[in-house]
Formats: C-alpha cells, sequence, structure tokens
C-alpha cells in the first residue's frame, strides 16, 4: 500500500515536511506510542497476569495438589480469576469452556497439547498373607487372576511392573 502524496519538500538548502508529511509523521508517532504501550501493557500482564482462568481436574488430584497451588496463585495474582472444577472425567476443553484441564496418564485426545509436570510413581502393595495364599504374580498379566483393589486408571496400571515393596522403595 502506497500512500501515494508529497512528504518533503526538498530545496537546496533545507528539507521540511509537507502538509502531508506533518500528518504522516504525526499518524506514526502515535502509532509508535500505541505500540510502546502494547509492548508495557504485555509485559505486565506476565507479571500480573489479569482475566480470567477456568480448568478441571480430578476430584483426588485436585484436592491434594491442584486446589493448594490455585489458592497461592489467588493470593499473588489478585486480578486473576480462577475456576477449579473437580470431575472425574475427561472433560471436553472446548464445547464445556475450560482453558487447562490437569490430568494423569497419557493424553487420550488427539489435537490437545500435553505437558508434562510431574512423576507419579505409583506401588502396588498386598499383604504377605495374601500372597502366601495366591502366589506372587510374576508379570503385570499375571494380576488379572488377583483381586485387586486401586484407584490407577488403565493408561497409568499399563505402566506397571511387579517388583517387592523394598525394590519399589517403600520400607
Amino acid at each position: 500500500m502506497t500512500l501515494e502524496v508529497k512528504l518533503l519538500h526538498r530545496t537546496t538548502r533545507r528539507v521540511s515536511l509537507t502538509t502531508d508529511g506533518e500528518t504522516v509523521n504525526r499518524w506514526a508517532r502515535a502509532i509508535l506510542q500505541d505500540v510502546d504501550a502494547m509492548r508495557d501493557d504485555l509485559s505486565n500482564l506476565r507479571v500480573n497476569p489479569r482475566g480470567s482462568l477456568r480448568m478441571s481436574s480430578s476430584q483426588r488430584l485436585g484436592r491434594s495438589h491442584i486446589a493448594p497451588i490455585v489458592s497461592l496463585m489467588k493470593k499473588r495474582y489478585p486480578e486473576l480469576e480462577i475456576w477449579l472444577e473437580l470431575v472425574d472425567r475427561r472433560v471436553n476443553l472446548v464445547d464445556e469452556g475450560f482453558d487447562l484441564d490437569i490430568r494423569v496418564g497419557a493424553v487420550q485426545e488427539p489435537g490437545l497439547i500435553a505437558h508434562h509436570i510431574a512423576v507419579s510413581p505409583r506401588v502396588l502393595c498386598a499383604a504377605p498373607g495374601y500372597l502366601d495364599m495366591l502366589g506372587r504374580p510374576k508379570s503385570v498379566d499375571e494380576l488379572a487372576r488377583t483381586t485387586v483393589s486401586s484407584s490407577a486408571s488403565a493408561t497409568s496400571r499399563s505402566a506397571c511392573g511387579v517388583c517387592s515393596a523394598r525394590e519399589a522403595g517403600v520400607p
């Protein structure tokens, strides 16, 4: 895009702005000031976020780990409204209006961006009497024939291995 106007008036001794040049100069300075103000606003948002953040998490993870962090965030960033919904199901971020879903396990929905934020070690324990009665499983597949009570999801169970409590670091 061109303005198709004369911006400068030149003589052999001097260069000056035309009336159109003064108008362009005034607009350009205002635009540059707006860019500086925008940069300052963006920088300030990184330091002092504001607006709203709606997130979900499972009941167990939310109560034990996420809610305390949300409480600290609300104190630190009073201009940021944070909603935490604790549900034991996968949420549809777009359809349900969530900005963030914090879960344990592998991402099952294509198109979502996931970030690994922590390691969640799992330990499977059994009473010695139970193992005496049933025998010690040698593999994860052998666990299918046992009566196991677990809160682990299917995705996290697939990563389990069989080892003794001592091997797992449990005293």
